[in-house]
C-alpha cells in the first residue's frame, strides 16, 4: 500500500504473516535483500539525497 509521497521518497507499507513470531526479523530481513536484489536485476537505482 502506498502510504506516502514525499520530496525525495515513496513509502509503501507492507504487511507479513509470519507463522513464528521469533523468526520475523529474519524474514523482514530476507524481504527487504529480496527487494534490493530485484531492484538491482531492473536497473533500478536509490538515490540519496544531497
Amino acid at each position: 500500500m502506498l502510504e506516502d509521497i514525499t520530496e525525495t521518497a515513496l513509502v509503501f507499507r507492507l504487511d507479513c504473516w509470519v507463522e513464528d513470531y521469533n523468526k520475523e526479523r529474519k524474514a523482514k530481513h530476507w524481504i527487504l535483500i529480496e527487494m534490493l536484489e530485484r531492484f538491482k536485476s531492473k536497473d533500478i537505482g536509490i538515490p540519496f539525497p544531497t
